[in-house]
Formats: C-alpha cells, structure tokens, sequence
C-alpha cells in the first residue's frame, strides 16, 4: 500500500487535490472559461483543460513523473542531481512516450497562455511567475529528493502500530505536498515567458480591446458638436 500512495499514481492524486483546489477558488474564472459566450473560445478553453487532463493521465500511466522531473534537475542543477531524482529507480520511458509527453506540456502550456491572454489583464504575473518558480524549485526539490530517499527506506520497513501508520501518513502527506508544488514550480517556469508572448499577441490582434462610447457620451458629443457647428455658422456681428 505504502509503494502505491508514493508511486506516479500517488503524485497524480496530489495534483488532482492542488487543482481541484484552485478551481475551487477560482470557480468564477474557470465557469467563464468553460462557458465563453463564442463558442470558438469556448472548444479552445475546453480543450486545454481536456488536454491537461490527458498529460496527467499519461505521465502517470506511460512516463515517470520522478524522471521528467530530473530532466529539469539536469538544467537548473546537474546531470548529477538530474539522475537521482529518482531513487526508486522505475523503468524509463522509451522515446515515443517521452516525446508525447513533451509534446502534451507544451500544448498546455500555450492553452493556459492563451486563457491567461483573454481572460486576465496585465503582465505582473507572467513576469514574476518564472523567477519566483525558479527559486522554490531549489527549495522544494532538495525537499522532496531526501523525502524520497527516505521512502525508499520506509518501504523496506514493516509497519506496524497506529503510531507508525499515523507518521507514514503524515510523511506520505508530506510528500504529495512536495511533489504537487514542485511540478506546479515547473509549469510556471515555462509558463511565465508563454504567457507573455502570446499575451503580447493576441492582445494586440484579435483580443485588442476597442473602446466603445455609451450611448449617453454619444448624445452629448454630437449635440456639442452641434453647438460648436453652429456657433462658427452664425455670422459675426460687429460691435
């Protein structure tokens, strides 16, 4: 039981936890995702979400989630500490279901740009999102590799009594924490400079706000002008 609640299938289930949560807060947003009044931006809102959907299911069932997240150790760390993000040391993806994985990310880190494109104002959080990500990615990674060093460990262990069925829940509950914020950390580094290009661009093509005037400004811009018109019409009288 223990292997399986810290597996790619434990991991799953804390990511599920941390988005149900934030779609949760953020129900408003995400009903007005899902529910555009165009229905082109609508399929496209939906279609993120199922894509995101499917990346999760296929890192879970097809790929490795420790793995994936030393391929990012290797560039912010080494090829060392890339190597040791998984002490379990699982059966590495072939290359196809790699490169599928690869490819299910990046989709959904253009889809999530795009919603952030039509549905948010500003650039502050795109510009802070990567720096910020970069650096709690150290912190929570160093976290999580010696958590799972010690899984490994714990796994070897019998367990027995409720104190050591409380602990190994705490330390699994722990850890699920870890995992969930250390692969939002690495979404948001890719997502932060997506989220500004295409931000940019769709903010100054199809998405630029046009502003248009009330029908009461209108009827008061007109009868001005209309004065005005009138008022340079009227000849000038001499005194």
């Amino acid at each position: 039981m223990f292997e399986l609640l810290v597996s790619d299938w434990g991991i799953l289930a804390a990511l599920c936890i941390m988005l149900a949560s934030l779609i949760r807060l953020y129900g408003s947003t995400v009903q007005m995702m899902l529910f555009d009044r165009e229905s082109a931006y609508r399929l496209l809102a939906r279609a993120t979400f199922a894509v995101g959907a499917v990346f999760l299911t296929w890192v879970t069932v097809f790929d490795n989630w420790r793995q994936l997240l030393g391929v990012v150790s290797t560039y912010t760390h080494n090829e060392r500490t890339g190597r040791a993000s998984d002490p379990f040391l699982g059966a590495a993806a072939n290359d196809f279901q790699r490169a599928v994985s690869y490819l299910l990310f990046g989709l959904v880190i253009l889809g999530t740009a795009y919603l952030f494109a039509r549905y948010a104002r500003g650039y502050w959080g795109p510009l802070l999102a990567t720096p910020v990500a970069l650096m709690m990615y150290y912190v929570f990674n160093a976290f999580r590799v010696r958590m799972d060093v010690d899984s490994v460990r714990i796994a070897d262990a019998s367990i027995s009594g409720g104190l050591d069925i409380v602990s190994t829940l705490f330390w699994i509950a722990g850890l699920w924490v870890s995992f969930a914020l250390l692969i939002l950390c690495v979404f948001l580094l890719f997502w932060g400079p997506a989220a500004i290009i295409v931000s940019v661009i769709y903010r100054s093509t199809v998405g630029k706000v046009v502003h248009q005037e009330s029908e009461m400004f209108r009827i008061i811009r007109e009868r001005s002008e209309a004065k005005q018109r009138a008022a340079e019409q009227e000849p000038h009288r001499p005194n």
